[in-house]
C-alpha cells in the first residue's frame, strides 16, 4: 500500500458462475448507480447458451429485482440472465431494474471463433486487444504466462503473471517466481521487426522505480523496478511482445523466451467479456520442518468476465486518488474487497487438491495449509506501485492507493500489500479459516485465525492480533521468497513461517540474493488496525 490508506464501499452485486451474489458496502459519492451488464455485445453459436453477469446494481436493487427481455425470442431467448442462441441472426437482449437498464446485442452463427479479447474501459469506445501467440493464451502443455491490460493514464501494461514448469527446471533452487529464480529480464515490444519499447529488470540492480523515454511519440519504461513494460503511444496494428529471462545479469543468451502477439483495435462502444484465459503457476514450497519442500505445477483456466467486472467497479468508484484528493470513506471500507468470485473459487479447489495429494497426512484447518496458501500467494504475484498499474506511469505518487478485488490481481499477476492482502484474506475464507486484513501506517497484512502457531526456522518471537478472544497470527504477503534456505555444512535445509523483515540482510550472505520476508513476522508492530468482513 502506498503511501496513505484510503477506503471505498459501492453498491454492487457480482453475479458470476451459478449467478451468486456478493454484497459489498455501500458507495458515499452517488446515490444510485446504473445497471450493468458485463458483456454489451455477443458472439454465439447456434445452440450455446451464455450467463450474462452483472457488475453493477442500482442502490436497493436485487438481481431478482431484474427484469430480462429479447427482441426476437425465435433468435435468442433468455431466462433470469441465461440465454440460449437458437438459430442465426442478431437479437436485443435487454437487462431492466426501475428505471435503469442495459442492452447486449447477440449475434448467433453457425460457428463462430472466439479470440482471448481484453477490453480498455478507459477508451471512449472500448479499444480493444486481440491476443494470441504462446506467452498470452499458451499451448498445449503451458498455459498462458503474461498479461496484457490498460491504465487510466493511457498506457498498455504487459506482465509476467505466470509461471512455468519449464522455467522452473532451468535454474538452481528456483521457487517460482521470475523475480526470484531470473535476475535479468529483458522486455521488448515489436512492431513487425523494430523494437518499439524496451525495458530491462535486473534484481541486482534494481531501481525503485520506473525510468520512462519517449522515441518515435511512443513512450516506455527504459528500466524496472518489476517483471512489468508499459508503453504509450501504441497505435492500432499488430505487435509481438518478447520476454528474455536470464539466470545471471551478465549472461549473453536467456535461458528462455516467453512470447505473444496482440492487435490493438477500435472498439465499438460494446464489450464481449466472455473470453477464458489460462494461467500456468509453479512453485516449490514447504509447510514445516519435517514435511520437506514440494514442487508443485498447474494450469488454470479463468473467466475473464471476473476480471472485467472488477474492473468496472474500480472505474465506477474512481477508485485513485491523488494530489490529496480521495473519493473513499475509511480504511474499514477494504474488507469489502474480498470477494470470491469464480476465478478464487476455482483457485482455492486447485490449491487444495495440490496440498492433499502433497501432504495426505497434514489437515486442511490447521497451520500447515494456512502457510501453503500463504506460501502460494508470496510466490505467484510480483509487487508493483499503485501509481503505475493504475494511473500516471511517469509521476510516483504517494497518495495514489488503488484496492484491487482478487480477480485483478489474478489476471495481472501483480500488487502492492493490499492487494495481496486482500487475495490471501479471500482465500482463507474460502478455505473455513478465520482472517482478518491487519493495518499500519503505511501497510497492511493477511492475518489467519489458528489456535496456536509453531515458529519454524527461527528464533523470532511471533507476532499475533487478538480479536475477541481468538488468535490472529500476521501473514506477510509482499515477498518473492516464502521459504528460506538456510546452509548448513554440505547441505541446505528449507524452512517456512521464517522471521521478519530483518532477514532480509542475513539473506545477502548466500549464493542467490533471496528477498525474505517471513509469514509470521517479528515484533515489530504494536499498533494496527484489525479488520473482518462484517
Amino acid at each position: 500500500m502506498d503511501g496513505k490508506y484510503i477506503g471505498w464501499g459501492i453498491a454492487a452485486a457480482i453475479i458470476v458462475g451459478a449467478l451468486i451474489f456478493f454484497s459489498l458496502p455501500t458507495f458515499i459519492s452517488e446515490p444510485e448507480h446504473p445497471l450493468g451488464l458485463s458483456s454489451t455485445k455477443l458472439s454465439l453459436e447456434v445452440g450455446d447458451t451464455e450467463d450474462l453477469t452483472v457488475w453493477s446494481l442500482p442502490d436497493g436493487k436485487k438481481y431478482s429485482d431484474i427484469s430480462w427481455s429479447s427482441d426476437d425470442e425465435s433468435i435468442v431467448s433468455v431466462s433470469g440472465g441465461t440465454i440460449t442462441a437458437i438459430k442465426t441472426g442478431t437479437a436485443k437482449i435487454t437487462a431492466t431494474a426501475g428505471d435503469y437498464r442495459d442492452d447486449c446485442i447477440v449475434t448467433v452463427s453457425d460457428s463462430v471463433e472466439k479470440p482471448f479479447t481484453v477490453y480498455n474501459p478507459y477508451s471512449d469506445r472500448y479499444d480493444y486487444a486481440i491476443l494470441s501467440g504462446e506467452g498470452f493464451v499458451g499451448n498445449g502443455t503451458t498455459g498462458g504466462t503474461l498479461a496484457l491490460t490498460f491504465n487510466e493514464g493511457g498506457y498498455i501494461l504487459i506482465s509476467l503473471a505466470g509461471y512455468t514448469w519449464d522455467w522452473y527446471t532451468l535454474t538452481t533452487n528456483a521457487l517460482g517466481n521470475p523475480e526470484s529464480d531470473f535476475n535479468k529480464i529483458n522486455m521488448q515490444i515489436l512492431s513487425g521487426d523494430n523494437v518499439i519499447a524496451v525495458s530491462d529488470y535486473s534484481f541486482s540492480t534494481e531501481t525503485e522505480y520506473h525510468t520512462f523515454s519517449t522515441v518515435n511519440g511512443i513512450t516506455y519504461n527504459s528500466a524496472s523496478c518489476t517483471s512489468v513494460i508499459y508503453a504509450k503511444g501504441l497505435q492500432y496494428g499488430e505487435y509481438t511482445v518478447k520476454f528474455n529471462l536470464y539466470q545471471n545479469s551478465s549472461d549473453l543468451l536467456p535461458l528462455a523466451t516467453v512470447t505473444g502477439t496482440f492487435s490493438l483495435c477500435q472498439g465499438d462502444g460494446r464489450y464481449d467479456t466472455t473470453s477464458q484465459y489460462d494461467r500456468s503457476y509453479a512453485w516449490r514450497a514447504a509447510v514445516n520442518d519435517s514435511a520437506k519442500a514440494k514442487q508443485f505445477a498447474m494450469t488454470l483456466t479463468y473467466d475473464y468476465a471476473d476480471y472485467w467486472n472488477e474492473m468496472m467497479l474500480s472505474k465506477l468508484g474512481d477508485i485513485h486518488y491523488s494530489n490529496g484528493l480521495q473519493n473513499h470513506i475509511s480504511v474499514n471500507e477494504m474488507p469489502g474487497f474480498c470477494v470470491a468470485d469464480s476465478s478464487v473459487v476455482k483457485l482455492q479447489t486447485a490449491l487444495k487438491e495440490k496440498y492433499q495429494a502433497a501432504f495426505p497426512t497434514l489437515p486442511t484447518d490447521g497451520q500447515e495449509y494456512a502457510q501453503f496458501l500463504l506460501s502460494f500467494v508470496q510466490i505467484s504475484k510480483v509487487y508493483e506501485y499503485d501509481y503505475a498499474q493504475n494511473y500516471n506511469c511517469t509521476n510516483h505518487l504517494d497518495a495514489t492507493d488503488v484496492w484491487a478485488f482478487p480477480s485483478m490481481t489474478l489476471y495481472t499477476g501483480m500488487g502492492d500489500c493490499e492487494d495481496t492482502s486482500i487475495l490471501l484474506d479471500t482465500l482463507y475464507r474460502l478455505a473455513g479459516y478465520g482472517s482478518g486484513l491487519i493495518v499500519l501506517d503505511d501497510h497492511v497484512m493477511g492475518s489467519v485465525c489458528l489456535d496456536s502457531c509453531t515458529n519454524y526456522g527461527t528464533d523470532a518471537s511471533i507476532d499475533k492480533a487478538v480479536y475477541h478472544g481468538k488468535k490472529y497470527f500476521l501473514c506477510e504477503t509482499t515477498c518473492i521468497s516464502p521459504v528460506f534456505f538456510k546452509k548448513t555444512t554440505g547441505s541446505q535445509e528449507i524452512y517456512t513461517y521464517s522471521a521478519s523483515f530483518d532477514d532480509k540482510l542475513t539473506i545477502q550472505l548466500y549464493s542467490h540474493s533471496y528477498r525474505l520476508v517471513g509469514c509470521v513476522v517479528g515484533t515489530l508492530y504494536e499498533e494496527y488496525q484489525f479488520l473482518e468482513l462484517p
